[in-house]
């Protein structure tokens, strides 16, 4: 009741801490994030900052718990909230989800996962989050990419596995453009580690065309030459919706992404052949200061440091 009749600004510290003691039972996470995602208007940056830092504090609560998400988790309904989120375009929400995912895509598992990565990430705003006018929000996706997506599915076999599973996941994606399925599809047949591969096949696709847009701006081509036709149709349709043209902002994307590889090398040489499984203490650990978009919100395109 009290979710459901306060501001989302103005949740006291004994809801909050009543909250994460529900969250021993994991059932209730779906509750809370229906209650707080309807009372949210998207275009009230104080609400959707309050949402995030309340989505931080449960997903780390889950954690903390040893709690994964559970069955009767709708993922549509979560995933569709971020996507508002992000096409509304506010720099500061826009770094705050990627943000949350940076901190929290580890409970992500199976089917989930591949709706969020593939059919949302990738499919839809990988350019428009890597050739974002915000410097911030490009170096916090750059992070998400390496940090917790490459570092993660790097290890996922594509050539050397013989499972009649992982060729038919192969065989799926690699049909024509965009050949993941949808929501409701047959990847329900398929295990864990295959629809790993198909991420990490999609995520790679995606991958290549980007480097193959900074490979040309290194060997001297003009970004204004730079011919889009690579990108699929809905990232396009999406870009074009917002008047929004991605090549202005490559070479700046271009110098965050080399910058945010280098010191994903040299960390991914001192922890990447450890065994078990890394700890969030083993990773850089992205500080989202609002301080750091005091400025940055009243710059224009015209300043391209940004």
């Amino acid at each position: 009741y009290e979710m459901k009749t306060r501001p989302i600004t103005q949740f006291p510290d004994a809801l909050q801490w009543t909250s994460k003691a529900l969250l021993n039972n994991e059932l209730m996470i779906s509750v809370f994030i229906k209650i707080l995602f309807r009372r949210t208007n998207v275009h009230d940056h104080a609400e959707v900052a309050a949402l995030m830092e309340l989505l931080q504090t449960w997903f780390q609560t889950m954690d903390d718990y040893g709690k994964c998400l559970p069955p009767n988790f709708d993922d549509h309904f979560f995933i569709t909230g971020l996507s508002i989120i992000l096409e509304n375009d506010y720099s500061l929400n826009t770094a705050k989800v990627l943000w949350f995912l940076y901190h929290n895509l580890h409970l992500f598992q199976g089917d989930t996962l591949r709706r969020l990565l593939v059919n949302t990430v990738c499919k839809k705003y990988w350019m428009f989050l890597a050739f974002h006018w915000c410097w911030i929000v490009r170096s916090f996706f750059f992070h998400l990419l390496f940090y917790k997506i490459d570092f993660r599915f790097s290890k996922v076999s594509i050539t050397s596995s013989s499972s009649d599973g992982v060729r038919r996941a192969r065989r799926k994606s690699s049909l024509v453009e965009g050949s993941i399925p949808d929501v409701g599809s047959s990847t329900k047949m398929l295990s864990t580690d295959e629809i790993n591969v198909m991420i990490y096949m999609e995520v790679a696709s995606q991958f290549s065309i980007m480097s193959g847009f900074f490979e040309r701006v290194h060997a001297g081509t003009n970004p204004d030459d730079i011919d889009p036709g690579d990108i699929p149709a809905e990232q396009i349709a999406f870009l074009n919706q917002r008047g929004y043209d991605f090549r202005y902002y490559i070479k700046a994307a271009m110098n965050d992404f080399e910058a945010v590889k280098t010191e994903y090398e040299k960390w991914k040489s001192q922890w990447g052949h450890r065994k078990g499984e890394l700890t969030k203490d083993h990773y850089p650990d992205l500080q989202l200061d609002s301080e750091l978009f005091e400025n940055v919100e009243n710059l224009t395109g015209d300043n391209e440091e940004w």
